[in-house]
């Protein structure tokens, strides 16, 4: 096989730069400057030569190399000329021997700093003044840069560098002052390096790996499970069934499995996959799945996978699989649903809908934080292996039965078949045994090097087969590779790819995958930037020039960014990025922009166009955000940075555009005034600009940030303008009617009239907004029912709440959004709770809260953690409601007040119960001043009940102004929980 990626002839010389997996260790001497002053030259002279041998010594020892000596310090290399998976152990045992040995050599004492960490490097020979070898990159970087913070006698290790062999050494956390340039873009955070201070006496036992959560080990009988569901036999008739397992657990295997046993018992059996963002494209999965239906089933098959194809989306591909579906039993199987984009999570949604439809089954990794947007249905977990499965693998990749290499195989690997499968493929029985010292880890962890090891194991050619494989992507046609490589592949070569456990046939014809999609990253990361480019552009020829197939835009843009064809990359990011936006998968059109933002950015100088392109996109790329800002972390710099980039430029309209976002995403982020600021900037630049439906989209805007701030009075003015200013528009025919978009200010509108008590006027908003979505699965669907629902809770109507909240749910987890998902849940956690005091809804909605809390999420968790601290107290669990009441009345200070009267009267009752008279009187006396500010007579009439329920508690006569209160409530029809705080008799 030839292997020049430019040239049919394949035979150009190995360039001058290798990408290589190192660790880096840099060491010096602290105080040598003072110490030369101190010593005569000839002696000092001669201490660093014995300094020099100690580090020469360390090399020699731990199997490194020193590349440079230079001054007082020293540059060792692990991992040259070939990666092994414990370099990051012998480059720490190496400079705790330097530390020791330099202790040994005084007077005058020695102290040594060390800075350690693994990474992708360049390298090449070097000239005689850069020592053996020149190395550059983010391994040397960061390990210098670690070495230069340290402190006298600190050995400084990034920790993703060391584990999987933490626990082989005394590790003490170090806060660093980190410099953004430096180690902050590459993820080290406070916790993210540690000191390492010795060796550990002994490992730690792997059930306490576990029990810190790096490997779930929940016990599932998959496989018979899975069979019962394709029997019809599980026990609830599910027609989904969800297997979650953490990354090299075996799903994929599962599934190939169990494809069998379908196709045997008489299934059609269709699979996709769902792939990361640099390639994905709306509904890929399914598209997949109708796409190789065209190569077999019958006719009226094809016509219909044909039709689907032709303008795919859900409802397309919805009665192209409903079609087939009737035919023959038909099961659809997707990998990696974790990825899945919102359209494909709208289309399972309508496929579970049809009376006869498909089955599905569907393959997942576990969300880090525990959350979860998984469809309802039959849920798998998948254990990691015992210690019998374990030794079976041993024996068949190594062919050893030692039990005890065995049993520390089976501890260092967690049960996880992808690790014990990628120890068992770098090295022998015998190494392996000598080198078994960690504990068991998480799957990502360690694995990049231990891919790179066996990496530097393959022939050349091999090498290049698996980098050309890298680069096209996880799952890919062998016509491509073919294209790419300029020659086709040998059945030696496909069977020593999988021998060496890179590459496989994926289940469809003519297509192979990567036995993960960790094993492909790691291996990208490893291509030479000529390489890779040379790659790309054989690539995006290729698909090209397949007329007869449609390549998704965004493929192309992938392929045109690798090959270094920014401009034409961000085309078709931004031709990508429109496409999801307008299937309503917002998580791909938000990483579609921003890979066409970064393409441009790379244009530089960027001209006027660009510019201006660029904030064009970064609209949209904040249009795409708003629903999920959990997954933004709190960051508004990209918009700021769009507004700085048209305010230069000159463009008023785009100023004003860019400023409206920028408040819209500060909403989103919960810094109400902050967004009201720039709104209100937003609306004086749109209305100098001239631009008269930005003008009312932006006060459209500034009332829901009003509402969001309780300023309800400004709020409903500015709704009512905007509302009025759009219907003038389309009566003038200058549009249809009012937007979509308006919906979510009418259900702004109508919280707020909740909240003051007017009820029927809030339902009338409501309605409007409802009428407005129609049978839309849009996300904003989601966002105005969860003011529905907060309303029907305001006013006690279960029943109904139960229903629209369920409704919420469905939409926010189709559109894989976590603040969605997690305000929807929360709310119906809390109908259930408040309806018949439900343990597992207050379950449901601690969870909810959980996760918006670890992302630092904000906005309106004021009345979310509010109701959820009255639900605690109410339910006797004291601490456990009060960070949450903290946190609500920090949200006050900050300009959020919905649930600072709820924490309030919660206080004052806790309060009472502690028999604190001048306590209780100083919470009423806030909780009265919040209803207030929000004109609520809803909250006031709370507050004198719970202020009457309070005195009581306190010996003291509340009765009538429990019922003062109770009346108020009773004229606007509102009905207390079940549990309520302010029922006296609970």
């Amino acid at each position: 096989m030839q292997t020049d990626p430019n040239t049919p002839g394949f035979a150009t010389p190995a360039p001058a730069w290798q990408r290589k997996t190192l660790t880096v260790l840099f060491t010096d001497i602290c105080g040598s400057t003072q110490l030369s002053r101190q010593m005569e030259m000839e002696d000092y002279g001669e201490l660093f030569a014995r300094i020099e041998a100690v580090w020469l010594e360390a090399a020699r020892r731990y199997h490194g190399l020193v590349s440079r000596m230079q001054g007082d310090g020293a540059m060792v290399l692990f991992g040259h000329p070939r990666a092994g998976e414990r370099d990051v152990v012998n480059a720490v045992d190496a400079a705790l021997f330097i530390h020791d040995q330099l202790a040994r050599l005084g007077p005058p004492r020695l102290q040594a700093r060390s800075g350690v960490h693994t990474g992708v490097a360049l390298m090449r020979d070097a000239h005689a003044a850069q020592g053996l070898l020149n190395v550059m990159g983010e391994a040397p970087n960061i390990a210098g840069t670690l070495e230069k913070l340290a402190r006298p006698g600190d050995i400084l290790v990034t920790t993703g560098s060391l584990k999987p062999h933490d626990s082989l050494f005394v590790l003490e956390p170090r806060h660093l002052p980190i410099v953004k340039d430096d180690l902050a873009e590459h993820g080290a955070g406070p916790t993210a390096v540690a000191h390492v201070a010795a060796r550990a006496d002994s490992t730690h036992r792997f059930e306490a790996t576990a029990m810190r959560g790096l490997t779930p080990l929940i016990a599932c009988p998959a496989q018979p499970a899975l069979q019962d569901f394709l029997n019809n036999a599980s026990p609830h008739g599910e027609r989904v069934a969800v297997v979650t397992a953490s990354a090299g657990m075996g799903k994929t295997r599962l599934l190939h499995e169990l494809m069998e046993s379908a196709a045997a018992a008489g299934w059609r059996v269709l699979s996709g996959l769902c792939v990361g963002y640099r390639q994905a494209q709306p509904l890929q999965p399914f598209v997949e799945m109708l796409s190789s239906a065209l190569l077999t089933g019958d006719s009226a098959g094809r016509t219909a996978a044909q039709a689907a194809l032709a303008r795919p989306s859900p409802e397309s591909l919805r009665d192209a699989l409903a079609a087939m579906a009737a035919t023959q039993r038909l099961l659809l199987i997707v990998d990696d649903w974790q990825w899945a984009d919102d359209a494909s999570r709208r289309l399972l949604q309508a496929l579970l809908e049809l009376p006869q439809g498909p089955r599905l089954l569907l393959a997942a990794r576990p969300a880090a934080d525990g959350s979860s947007c998984m469809p309802a249905g039959l849920q798998l977990r998948i254990d990691p292996w015992e210690l019998a499965q374990t030794a079976w693998a041993v024996e068949h990749l190594l062919g050893s039965s030692d039990p005890l290499l065995v049993t520390k195989l089976h501890q260092y690997a967690g049960g996880v078949p992808l690790l014990v499968e990628e120890l068992c493929n770098s090295t022998s029985a015998l190494r392996l045994w000598q080198q078994l010292e960690g504990r068991g880890t998480s799957p990502e962890a360690g694995l990049k090097l231990l891919v790179a090891s066996r990496m530097d194991q393959l022939a050349a050619d091999l090498a290049l087969v698996v980098q050309a494989a890298a680069v096209v992507g996880n799952e890919l046609p062998e016509w491509l590779l073919q294209e790419v490589l300029g020659a086709a592949l040998h059945d030696t070569q496909r069977q020593a790819l999988a021998d060496a456990d890179f590459l496989y046939p994926s289940g469809h014809a003519g297509v192979l995958r990567f036995k993960h999609g960790l094993t492909r990253d790691a291996v990208y990361e490893h291509v030479s930037l000529s390489l890779r480019q040379a790659l790309h552009r054989r690539a995006r020829r290729a698909l090209q020039a397949r007329q007869q197939e449609r390549t998704a835009p965004g493929v192309l843009a992938y392929h045109c960014a690798g090959a270094g064809d920014f401009a034409e990359a961000a085309r078709f990011a931004e031709l990508a990025g429109h496409e999801a936006l307008a299937a309503f998968s917002m998580d791909l059109a938000r990483n579609h922009y921003r890979q066409a933002m970064h393409a441009l950015e790379q244009l530089q100088p960027m001209g006027a166009p660009q510019r201006l392109q660029w904030c064009d996109l970064a609209c949209r790329f904040a249009m795409a955000s708003i629903f999920d800002p959990l997954a933004l972390g709190n960051d508004p710099s990209l918009l700021e940075r769009a507004v700085a980039m048209a305010t230069q430029e000159g463009d008023l309209a785009r100023q004003a555009d860019c400023t409206h976002w920028l408040a819209y995403l500060l909403y989103g982020f919960g810094r109400f005034d902050e967004a009201a600021g720039r709104a209100r900037l937003a609306l004086r630049l749109s209305h100098e600009a001239g631009h008269a439906p930005l003008a009312s989209q932006v006060e459209a805007s500034l009332g829901e940030i009003l509402v969001g701030a309780c300023a309800y009075d400004e709020a409903i003015v500015r709704i009512d303008a905007a509302l009025d200013a759009k219907r003038q528009r389309a009566g003038d025919g200058r549009g249809r009617g009012l937007p979509i978009g308006s919906c979510y200010a009418l259900a702004c509108k109508g919280s707020a009239l909740a909240d003051r008590g007017a009820f029927a006027d809030a339902q009338a908003c409501f309605d409007e907004a409802i009428a407005l979505l129609g049978d839309s699965m849009h996300p904003m669907g989601s966002s105005v029912r969860d003011w529905i629902t907060v309303a029907c809770i305001w006013q006690g109507r279960w029943d109904e709440a139960r229903r629209i909240a369920l409704d919420s749910v469905h939409l926010a987890e189709n559109t894989g959004a976590l603040y969605l998902v997690a305000i929807s849940r929360a709310t119906q956690g809390f109908v259930d709770w408040c309806a018949s005091g439900d343990a597992e809804g207050l379950k449901r909605m601690a969870d909810a809260v959980r996760w918006i809390a670890g992302r630092k999420g904000r906005m309106f968790t004021s009345l979310i953690f509010g109701w959820l601290a009255e639900a605690l107290v109410a339910e006797g669990q004291w601490e456990q409601a009060r960070p949450l009441v903290a946190h609500v009345l920090r949200r006050a200070r900050q300009g959020e007040r919905m649930g600072e009267a709820i924490v309030c009267r919660t206080m004052a009752i806790l309060s009472a119960h502690d028999g604190a008279h001048a306590a209780v009187e100083r919470w009423m006396v806030r909780a009265v001043h919040s209803a207030s500010v929000r004109g609520s007579a809803r909250e006031a009439a709370l507050n004198r009940m719970a202020h009457g329920r309070a005195l009581l508690m306190l010996g003291q006569d509340g009765n009538a102004l429990v019922d003062e209160g109770r009346r108020a409530l009773d004229a606007m029809q509102v009905t207390l929980p079940l549990r309520s705080l302010l029922n006296t008799g609970s």
